[in-house]
């Protein structure tokens, strides 16, 4: 009998051993420190716990929320786990007090701001989206990474592209060239004759032009889009800019055209070699090219000593060259250009050109 009794224990211990197996192979029974995966439970899996005795941080079943508290487009502060994205509106804020702000602006992607100084205070002053000017353009580490900063508080943003494929032809290069119509794009152009150097800086979009002739002028158009054209524009020497009551494009159109120097390589395509890294096309060689005017009429032929060509999505993206008239370079007079930031250019009017600009005088009426 002893024996019977001591063998229905065997069995009713294995019975429950099994059950237990197989509970744990079903998903119905866990053991209640593992964690889970889903995040509706508001739970994660997490090698590191933080000290639950922060404040910042949550216990949730198996998993512990660590929080950072982020500004939504609004300006209201939120939670946000960093492991697992479960955010929430319960910030710990400040008591009423007076506010103290901070003489260094904060910044997020989209604005800028001046913080009241006050813990757990997120009061805003000024607070102004950012304004980017022309992209500084670094290629390296096949790929094209465009660094831009805010002009009023220096956010800097980066947008990266891809570099293109090689061309494959000949013919692909060529319509590449005959199909090169720059827009939105910086320029800078270096004259040289008989020694005596000048400088042409220009950015043009089809609704601004910012243009710079050392030793001459300088130039600020801008349209709102409705046509109407602000421009500011001083001669060398001046101390501020005078602001035109002119509202015609008569200043655009001027800057668009000392600042186009279409230059191509087309038929050149087997004199240049593509380096991957950089995503450039280099030819070290004195090569024959062929310049445009702004219509499209050809100009008188060249020879460019040093060029280099970098494409996006199939597109010129940069240019640029030392060139001559004659087929051997002189060191007294030789020209260069550099298109760059093509089809990202912005125009802006910076604000101390507005404030301190003063009326274009108006010619006094005459008697017929």
């Amino acid at each position: 009998m002893k024996k019977f009794i001591s063998l229905l224990c065997i069995i009713v211990m294995l019975i429950c051993v099994l059950s237990a197996c197989d509970a744990k192979e079903d998903g119905v029974a866990t053991d209640e420190k593992s964690p889970l995966t889903d995040k509706n439970d508001k739970t994660d899996k997490k090698e590191e716990t933080p000290d639950a005795s922060d404040s910042n941080v949550e216990q949730t079943g198996a998993h512990v929320h660590e929080f950072e508290v982020l500004l939504d487009d609004e300006g209201k502060p939120y939670n946000k786990c960093k492991s697992c994205g479960e955010s929430n509106d319960e910030v710990v804020l400040a008591p009423e007090h007076e506010h103290t702000f901070g003489e260094q602006t904060v910044s997020n992607d989209k604005y800028h701001w001046f913080a009241c100084t006050t813990e757990n205070c997120y009061e805003m002053k000024d607070k102004a989206e950012h304004t980017f000017g022309n992209p500084e353009i670094i290629y390296a580490d096949s790929k094209i990474t465009l660094k831009r900063l805010c002009l009023d508080c220096g956010f800097e943003k980066l947008e990266e592209q891809k570099v293109a494929t090689e061309v494959d032809n000949v013919l692909a290069w060529d319509e590449m060239f005959k199909s090169f119509k720059p827009t939105n794009y910086t320029l800078m152009i270096k004259i040289k004759n008989d020694g005596v150097s000048r400088e042409n800086y220009c950015v043009i979009t089809e609704n601004g032009a910012y243009v710079s002739v050392v030793g001459q002028t300088e130039l600020y158009t801008l349209t709102d889009g409705s046509g109407k054209y602000v421009s500011y524009a001083r001669e060398d020497g001046a101390e501020n800019f005078k602001l035109s009551s002119d509202s015609s494009d008569q200043y655009h159109v001027w800057a668009k055209h000392v600042s186009t120097l279409n230059v191509s390589f087309e038929e050149n395509f087997d004199k240049f070699t593509y380096d991957a890294e950089s995503g450039s096309y280099r030819c070290t060689d004195v090569i024959p090219a062929k310049t445009y005017a702004p219509d499209g009429s050809a100009l008188e032929s060249i020879y460019c000593y040093d060029s280099t060509v970098r494409i996006v999505d199939g597109k010129i993206s940069y240019i640029s060259a030392i060139y001559g008239l004659a087929e051997t370079p002189d060191d007294n007079s030789h020209y260069s250009f550099c298109y760059s930031n093509i089809g990202t250019s912005v125009v802006e009017i910076p604000q101390s050109v507005i404030d301190n600009a003063v009326p274009e005088p108006e010619l006094p009426e005459t008697n017929q």
